[in-house]
């Protein structure tokens, strides 16, 4: 009995120790938990500063390049200006064509039924290849974005009326030297074929065309090139869809970055041009692929920009709102995971609402009623989204009456009529 009350005694002392040291490791597990999270803060401030580093080296390089070129490039008279900068010559009220009446001009010039609406942002990606445009069905193919018809304009105007042709051209005759004035008609031949090919999906014979005409075309007109290089960065884009369709995975890639190039140049040589901002968001988003989801999270924002830089331009053109609802959509639709990455990296991460989403889709589709198959269907998920069934059904009934002219029409035909499935 005495031995057993001293195994008591001890045992009583021993049960405060276990208990301090039960104790202690939970203090260590919470310490070395509040580390770790500390560890990951300074990542992320890390990060930032290196990020505002970057933008900041970017923007004094750019306003370095801006003065130089200020420096060199040639002045424009006023008619060459009007029709570089895409001003119609001929109407009244001045402004861009919209997509519709471009690609007509283009269509019934070139011989061709109409456009092939190819055009795609980015193909459908994991998680961890996050595109703020991307969608899985992809952008617009955007034969309205030609900004030169106000040229071709004025020369049909004068062969329809000559007298008040050459009445209206005299006081800007008198200030716009002859060499540049057939320059000006060149030029416009000149995108008005690369077009043609373009929506003719002959990609390569549009690109050897305009890269014949650059290294002209730049030393004679300064500015004017931008209208080269996007359409470049166009074609390019689209090639690389064709090399990610064959499986070209180091193709696509080349293009892309290459395509990303001459859009920057485009915005670089003029930053008026409202297709140069589409097509640069357009690529900076299809190339943040290739980096993973962290990037397209960070270069979202500059995609954003451009795009409502692109409308704010070119209020008509319905594919610039189209690619700005798309950019809301994917921002309202990402995963929790991608949230949390997001949130990790910025203080104010993207944000979108299907909401807002929808507000630019119909924007788009009451500038052009029926421009584009995947417009309807993006309007009928957005009512979906918000569970407005008899929305999201009429919606997908219509992209269901529209005709595919192309596979990116077929695939959202396809689309809509899974969606309607559901619903």
């Amino acid at each position: 009995r005495q031995g057993r009350m001293g195994k008591a005694r001890e045992g009583s002392r021993l049960v405060p120790a276990a208990i301090a040291a039960v104790g202690g490791a939970l203090a260590l597990i919470h310490l070395i938990r509040k580390l770790r999270t500390l560890q990951q803060l300074c990542d992320a401030l890390t990060e930032r500063v290196r990020l505002h580093d970057t933008a900041i080296e970017y923007l004094t390089m750019r306003l370095e390049a801006k003065v130089e070129a200020s420096r060199t490039a040639p002045q424009p008279q006023p008619q060459l200006a009007r029709a570089l900068s895409g001003e119609s010559l001929t109407s009244e009220a001045g402004g861009y064509k919209t997509a519709e009446e471009d690609c007509a001009e283009t269509a019934e010039e070139s011989g061709s039924g109409g456009p092939a609406d190819s055009m795609q942002t980015s193909g459908a990606h994991s998680e961890s290849a996050w595109s703020c445009v991307s969608d899985g069905g992809g952008g617009v193919h955007t034969c309205g974005e030609s900004t030169h018809a106000g040229v071709s304009g004025e020369v049909r105007d004068a062969e329809s009326d000559p007298e008040g042709a050459s009445a209206s051209a005299a006081p800007e005759a008198a200030s716009v030297p002859h060499e540049q004035e057939s320059g000006v008609h060149a030029l416009d031949r000149v995108l008005r074929r690369a077009d043609a090919l373009y929506s003719g999906l002959q990609y390569e014979a549009a690109h050897r065309l305009l890269e014949s005409q650059m290294g002209a075309m730049s030393a004679s007109f300064g500015s004017a090139v931008a209208e080269i290089e996007w359409r470049l960065a166009r074609v390019l884009h689209d090639m690389a869809l064709q090399a990610k369709a064959q499986s070209l995975a180091a193709r696509e890639r080349e293009l892309m970055l290459e395509g990303l190039k001459l859009a920057t140049a485009a915005l670089e040589h003029d930053e008026s041009n409202f297709a140069a901002h589409k097509w640069y968001a357009i690529l900076v988003s299809a190339t943040s692929l290739f980096e993973g989801t962290k990037a397209a999270i960070q270069k979202s924002f500059v995609v954003k920009t451009h795009f409502e830089t692109a409308v704010r331009l070119a209020p008509t053109d319905a594919t610039s709102r189209h690619l700005l609802g798309v950019w809301y959509f994917e921002v309202a639709s990402l995963s929790w995971t991608t949230r949390k990455v997001a949130a990790a990296i910025f203080a104010s991460p993207p944000s979108g609402s299907f909401t807002e989403a929808l507000d630019h889709f119909l924007a788009a589709e009451a500038i052009a009623p029926g421009f584009y198959v995947k417009n309807r269907l993006m309007i009928a998920k957005c009512h979906s989204a918000l569970k407005e069934r008899e929305a999201a059904r009429e919606w997908a009934r219509k992209a269901l009456e529209m005709a595919a002219r192309t596979p990116d029409d077929a695939a959202a035909i396809a689309g809509a009529r899974e969606l309607l499935g559901r619903l």
